[in-house]
């Protein structure tokens, strides 16, 4: 302003968001198309003046970042047992992740944040999650599960074995008296 200073500024930007009162404002839009953009401004003297233009807004190619696959774990686990495995730590930053993809380690593959999945042999196996987002960009990341052979504990039948042991044993020694 050549014969003052601007005290006030108000920005519309044409698309219904509301004006904004800021000399150096930054906006978004949310869908394509031409808007009106206005500024109107008011100086220390209380002349103003109001200037418009116009924009076209169209998609262009943005960079997509690929997602984040976070598989958790490590896991564990008996022989035939399921485990269920959790890829709720997974994002996308710029979208949203549409598929999830898990090779378990051992022939098999499953989908979906929380899967289950048995083994049918003890070891440690490598799980690999495979995440996909809305653009096409997928990530993979790794975590172990470790599957034991499931301890036995005593049961009826070694039970009544054992009773049996018992006695026959004091049926013995009874019949040597």
């Amino acid at each position: 302003d050549p014969d003052g200073e601007i005290v006030f500024y108000r920005w519309n930007f044409g698309d219904g968001s509301g004006e904004i009162l800021d000399p150096n404002p930054s906006h978004t839009y949310q869908k394509e198309g031409t808007y009106i953009v206005t500024l109107t401004v008011i100086d220390n003297n209380g002349t103003s003046d109001t200037k418009t233009t116009e924009v076209e807004i169209s998609k262009g190619k943005i960079k997509n970042t690929p997602p984040i696959s976070n598989p958790g774990g490590p896991y564990s686990g008996n022989i035939n047992e399921p485990i269920q495995f959790d890829a709720s730590g997974s994002y996308d930053p710029d979208g949203e992740i549409v598929e999830y993809t898990w090779d378990f380690g051992d022939g098999s593959v499953g989908y979906g944040v929380n899967p289950t999945h048995s083994y049918s042999k003890s070891g440690i196996f490598e799980v690999k999650l495979t995440v996909k987002d809305d653009d096409g960009k997928a990530s993979s990341s790794t975590t172990y599960v470790k599957i034991s052979e499931k301890k036995k504990t005593p049961g009826f039948d070694t039970t009544i074995i054992i009773f049996a042991l018992l006695i026959t044993s004091l049926i013995s020694l009874m019949r040597k008296r």
